[in-house]
Order: structure tokens, then sequence, then C-alpha cells
């Protein structure tokens, strides 16, 4: 296997066998063990380098964690063997089939120490603050003996606040701005605060409802706590970032004054935002490789997709069968975003949401929109294709060494030649394929989505992934089912501590069973989830908001099937995972197109499962 494209990778990257032994390492791993690279021997143990406080993380002499499931993002100290301490971000996964695992470090030592740092900064301004306050509690009486020592104590505190380098200005229920502030405040606001009033400091644009906002605060119609989060939480303008606080000045249990405490958050963001997609090209890439398969499935999927968008622009998109364009975006979004693809699926979600959210459509602006999609799905699959060492022509290439029409034409040779067995044989080995093979990343497509929704899912478990099928004229139903398990995680599985009021373990489990019956040739396929079940009263709900006929009397059955219609979803809002009412729907015209069936049998608190029947005689 070719590990050169970790060779450029920030993290530091080991590759290893099951024996703990050295097959790879980037230059990172050298930065992070401070030696120069020629110290590392292939070959040694990667515990003769780097040692862990949790001794069992897998390649400890005696570890087990990240051998058979992988170890996503795990923070631990370490120890290199020059003495050299730290903590680290630590995932461990295998490597396809081989016997090998790929170990991936983020030293985050220096964040961590920082972030300690910032945190007794802001100990000793609370601490300062008390003090400030004891002094206030009996001002008139200490004023007299006191002068001196508080202009010092003064002195002393506006020069801390300005050594702590953030931006603190107070404003009244008039909303003009105190005089006193901080010296950062000029360059955090781009403008003093002298002689103005709060909104014109913050840049506010509506300001009717940001004055609505500050007499909720002052009048204390709400706690403030609550009050302030509705507030501008930060300020972007000329490439920096500042975070907005706002803390409450009180007398006599009244509120006076807002504090407004502004933090430059630029570089942070920044290295965020380069982290991020760094993380996304190694999760892209690491996808590629793995599914292979599907990945060119999906090079096919999307070369339809974009010959069907070539032709609504040269037809300056006229006359246009909207549910069918928002199908395929929404398929093609899905496919894009369980292999990594971000700056590619973000794209499509931009043109669903122009599409979704604009009643009136100038053919320009989607012109537009999709010459800026052509753009980037031909950067995104040049990249792809290099990495699995392809031409660069559009990925066009067979990815099997011999051509799937070719192995089917010797299939007929041998039938013609009477060579009936060795025609099954052959057929059954060359030509069929395991259907496991389509599911082969389906956990780190459920995995991703629990990961940003805080929830927790099991491995899949897939049972029959061993039937061996001609799988041709399948790609359309297993492209689409991706949607299926979303759906599954972000409407089905319930987040941990909701699972466990249910008497529920803390993870979500999703099963695959396939069944083929060779009388009938018909593929039977199960995915069921044990989540909290459709949420059959809120979906009625939706059904008789939108007009829909007899929606108040269906059965339980009949509600429970109209998540395959276009535009039904009982999401709240609309984002990257769900929403749109659209991937179901893809589902089920994948389904109708090879003549199959589904079925849904949903049970509240218990879970769903759905149920498929597709015909595959010839």
């Amino acid at each position: 296997m070719n590990f050169e494209l970790y060779d450029h990778i920030l993290d530091s990257i080991w590759v290893f066998n099951k024996e703990l032994e050295i097959i790879y390492f980037n230059s990172a791993t050298a930065a992070l063990l401070d030696v120069s690279p020629k110290r590392i021997k292939k070959g040694k143990k990667v515990h003769s380098y780097l040692n862990f406080e949790d001794s069992e993380v897998f390649f400890m002499s005696d570890g087990h964690k990240g051998k058979d499931v992988e170890m996503k993002l795990t923070e631990i100290p370490f120890k290199t063997f020059k003495g050299k301490e730290g903590i680290a971000l630590v995932t461990i996964k295998k490597l396809n089939n081989e016997e090998l695992w790929l170990c991936q470090i983020r030293d985050i030592t220096l964040e961590v120490n920082l972030h300690s740092k910032y945190h007794e900064k802001l100990r000793e301004m609370e601490a300062a603050n008390k003090k400030l306050e004891a002094y206030n509690k009996n001002l008139e009486k200490m004023v007299a003996e006191r002068t001196e020592d508080l202009k010092k104590a003064n002195k002393f505190l506006a020069a801390m606040m300005n050594g702590l380098g953030q931006g603190l200005v107070v404003f009244d229920e008039n909303l003009q701005c105190s005089n006193h502030y901080t010296k950062i405040c000029e360059e955090l606001f781009f403008q003093s605060p002298s002689h103005s009033t709060i909104d014109e400091v913050l840049s506010v644009k509506n300001k009717d409802s940001f004055v609505k906002w500050t007499d909720v605060l002052f009048k204390n119609m709400i706690p403030f706590k609550d009050a302030a989060n509705l507030g501008p939480k930060f300020i972007e303008k000329d490439g920096r970032y500042v975070v907005l606080e706002y803390h409450p000045l009180e007398e006599d249990k009244k509120i006076k004054g807002v504090m407004v405490v502004a933090t430059d958050k630029t570089e942070e963001k920044l290295a965020k935002e380069e982290l991020e997609v760094k993380r996304s090209f190694v999760e892209m890439v690491t996808s590629i490789l793995h599914r292979r398969k599907l990945f060119s499935i999906f090079k096919s999927e999307f070369k339809l997709g974009m010959s069907y968008i070539h032709e609504l622009v040269r037809t300056k998109c006229h006359d246009f069968d909207e549910a069918k364009l928002k199908i395929t975006l929404h398929s093609l979004k899905g496919s894009a975003l369980s292999f990594s693809m971000k700056e590619l699926g973000d794209k499509l979600h931009q043109i669903e949401s122009y599409l979704s959210n604009t009643s009136i459509r100038e053919s320009n602006e989607m012109i537009i929109l999709f010459g800026e999609l052509g753009e980037v799905y031909e950067s995104s699959f040049r990249l792809a294709c290099e990495l699995l060492g392809e031409s660069n022509d559009g990925c066009q290439q067979e990815t099997r060494v011999i051509k799937l029409d070719e192995l089917e034409s010797f299939w007929h040779f041998l039938l013609s030649c009477q060579a009936d067995k060795l025609a099954e044989n052959f057929y059954h080995q060359f030509i069929k394929e395991p259907l496991s093979s389509y599911f082969d990343g389906v956990n780190e497509i459920v995995g991703n989505i629990a990961l940003e929704l805080n929830k927790k899912v099991a491995p899949v478990k897939v049972v029959g992934g061993d039937i061996r099928l001609d799988t041709r004229k399948l790609d359309e139903f297993f492209n689409a089912l991706p949607h299926l398990f979303r759906n599954c995680v972000y409407h089905g599985i319930e987040k941990p501590d909701e699972r466990l009021s249910k008497s529920k373990e803390e993870e979500g489990h999703i099963e695959i069973e396939i069944n083929y019956d060779a009388e009938s040739q018909e593929l039977y396929l199960s995915v069921k989830d044990d989540g909290a079940g459709v949420n059959l009263e809120r979906l009625r709900e939706k059904l008789v908001f939108l007009g829909v006929a007899d929606a108040d009397k269906m059965s339980q059955k009949d509600l429970a099937m109209k998540i395959f219609e276009p535009d039904i979803s009982t999401s709240e809002t609309v984002n990257k995972i769900s929403g749109r009412g659209v991937g179901m729907h893809a589902l089920k015209v994948a389904v109708d197109n090879l003549d199959g069936k589904l079925d849904i049998k949903t049970e509240k608190n218990k879970g769903t499962e759905f149920i498929f029947r597709i015909p595959l005689a010839a």
C-alpha cells in the first residue's frame, strides 16, 4: 500500500503491524519525538519510541484499544523515549483488510497550556473584580480616608485590564457608552466608544431589534444570562473575528449598566478552520481508499447528474422537472458528504437552499450556481483520481483490471461450449459480488453523523453480507441507501441520556439483514434500528398543515409510509444531514425503478424496520 499521501499531513502518522512493529511514519512523527527521522527505525516496536499514560492503547505492549474497533479521537497524556511529555489526540484504525493499523497523533500540549493560562488570567481578573466590589460597598464612608488608595487601585486595575488584551466597555439604558474603556476597544471595534452609542460601536444592522433586546436586559424581563444569549455574539469585519460577552452592572438589584467584554478570536477561528480543512482531507482520503467500489459507483452517478445539469444550463434552466432536480441534488450531496467531500457537499447544499427558499428564480443565477458546481466537481474528482492512481480526464477509467462486459462475454462463451458447470462457477465467482461490499463505509457514515449529533451508535451489524449476486442493476438502490442510514441516526436513535431514561443502552443499534430467494429470484433486505420510532403524531400534524387529504383519518401504517413522499420531513430545521424530505423519496424512486416494494414497521420507543423486496429476474 502506498503511504506517500500521508507525508505532508501535519499530524504524526504511524502505520504498524500486529506485532506492533513500525511499517511507516511521516516527517511529523520525527517532530513529535524531537529527533531526526534517521533515529526512527522501521521494524522496531512503536512503544520503544512513544508511550501513553493509558496502557490499553493498542500499540502499547499489552494494549487492545483500536485493534478490532476504531478508536476515535481520544485525549491521552504521552511521553517520548527522550523524556518529552505532553497531551495528544489519538486515533487508531485498521487499514482495509490488511493486518496493518494506522495511528494519527495530534500534539495539543500547547493548546492545553494556553487554555490553562487563559483561565488563570480570568481567575486573576475575577479576584480583582471581587476586591473592587469590596471597596465600592462602603465607598461613601471610605472616600475621605481612602481616596489615594482607590486611585492606586484604579490605576492598577486599568493597567491590568489593558494588559489582558480584552475590550471592556459599559453602556447604559440609553445605549450611551461610558468614556472609560480599555484601549484595545478602538482596535477591536474599529472606532472609539467615547461619545458613541453601543449599537454604533457594535456595527448593529437592525437597530429596532437591538433596542428591543436592550430593553429586555435593563427591565429584567427574563434572567440576564438568558437575555444576554439573544444579543450579538460576535463582530466579523476586515478579517477580524471578535467574540462578545455581556455582564450586568447592578445597583439596588437594578441593572444600571451592561459591560461588554470583547475578545479577539481571529487566530483561534482561523486555526480551527485550517484544522477542519485538514481533518476533512484526511477523512476524504481514508474514506475513498477504503471504499473504492462505492466511490466508483458514486463517480458514475455524479457523471449522470452533471450531464442532466449541463442539459439544464444548455436550455438556460427553462421547463425543468423540479422534483427530479431536487432528488438529484440531494442524492449527490448525501454521497459527497459520505465520502467527506466537504466542498462539494457544501456547494450542493447551497443550490438546494436556493431552490427551496427562492420562489422567483433567475436563470442567470441558476446558471452561475451550476457553473460553480461544475468547477468544484472537476477539482474534487481530479484530486480523488490522483489518490486512486487513475487518470485525470474525468475519472472515467474502469476500476477493474478486466472490464465487466468482457467477463460477461467469456461467460456466454462458456455457455456456448455447453460447459454449464464451469459457466455457473465462473458467473458466481467473477460476475456476482458479495453484498457486504456495498456496506463497507456504512459505519463511517453512521459514526460521523452520530458524532455531529452527540449520539452514540454501535457498529452496524450486517447479516447475510456473504450472499453473492449480479448487482449491476442495483447500483442506484445501494447508492440511495445512505439516506436511510442518516435517517436512522438523525430521526431514530436517541441521545445517550434519553436512551438511559428509557432503560436502553447508551449506544443505539442498527442492523442490516439480507436474504435471497433463488426460486422467486427476489432480494429481501431489512434495515432495523432500536430508536424512538417514527413520530407519527408530528407527521400527522405536518400532513394536516400541508393540506394532505384525509391526513387526520389515516391509519398508522399509511401515515408511516408518507415519509417516502417528496418534501415530507418531521425535522424542525434544515441542515446538511436532514430536513428537506428528499432523501427518503430518492430511496423510494430507486426501489420503484427496480419494480421493487418497500414496507415500514415502527413502534414508539422500540424502533423502526424498513423492508425492501427487489426482483432480480432478467
